[in-house]
């Protein structure tokens, strides 16, 4: 392997970037075209046009509600590749949060929230998971349709608790993702423990991974079934 193009913050990447890159490079988030879901997970690679030498991992693509996974997906499969009979709902913390519903190694349905980048445009103080924080997150949890209003009155009496209720809208609107499921959180240390916090606080059984190593191992696993014979695409 000459090179890896990683998911790193979870965008969409432009295949210019990479034609100037010595090959083969294995890559994700790309724009190339996507999977529809439900769809199994494997390590499947396309070769970009134009650029013989990048091996995209295809994104998946959900139509209701429109959505796309932008290397989400090489997270899930790196995650199942070493959970090969886990039953339920991946939470991957990129760039935008995706909800992943997992059966049977098919990834059924998805959704995708802009949390983050919300909370980057508002200057959102980072979440330390006190009762400040729950009283907030269980304020819009119970009335997500107050979000705005709630967002501005953080703002005036500076509370610091803007991502709390943001993270409380999500959560309000994942409510089918995470009811009745077990749920794995794919993150880091600062992007974990919010949602952590909020899953647990609805009596949620959730468990922790860390979203670099599924990355990673997703990409490795694309390189293997790349080296060892033709691309499945």
């Amino acid at each position: 392997m000459s090179g890896d193009a990683p998911l790193g913050n979870g965008q969409t990447h432009a295949l210019s970037e990479f034609s100037d890159l010595p090959g083969p490079v294995v890559a994700a988030g790309l724009d190339v075209s996507a999977i529809p879901v439900p769809a199994q997970v494997g390590p499947s690679t396309t070769y970009a046009a134009n650029l013989p030498h990048v091996a995209a991992i295809p994104m998946m693509q959900q139509d209701r509600p429109a959505a796309l996974t932008r290397g989400a997906e090489t997270a899930v499969a790196g995650y199942l590749s070493t959970h090969t009979t886990f039953d339920g709902v991946l939470l991957v913390l990129g760039a935008e949060t995706c909800w992943v519903h997992v059966s049977a190694r098919e990834v059924v349905s998805f959704q995708s929230f802009l949390t983050p980048e919300l909370a980057a445009a508002l200057g959102a103080e980072p979440a330390v998971t006190n009762a400040d924080f729950t009283d907030a997150l269980t304020e819009t949890l119970s009335r997500p349709d107050r979000l705005a209003q709630q967002l501005a009155s953080a703002r005036a009496a500076r509370t610091g608790q803007s991502l709390a209720h943001l993270i409380g809208a999500e959560i309000a609107a994942a409510k089918p993702y995470w009811l009745g499921q077990t749920v794995v959180i794919l993150g880091d240390e600062a992007s974990t423990p919010p949602y952590l916090h909020a899953l647990r606080n609805t009596g949620t059984t959730v468990q922790t991974y860390g979203f670099e190593t599924a990355l990673i191992t997703g990409l490795a696993q694309a390189w293997k079934a790349l080296a060892s014979g033709p691309s499945s695409c």
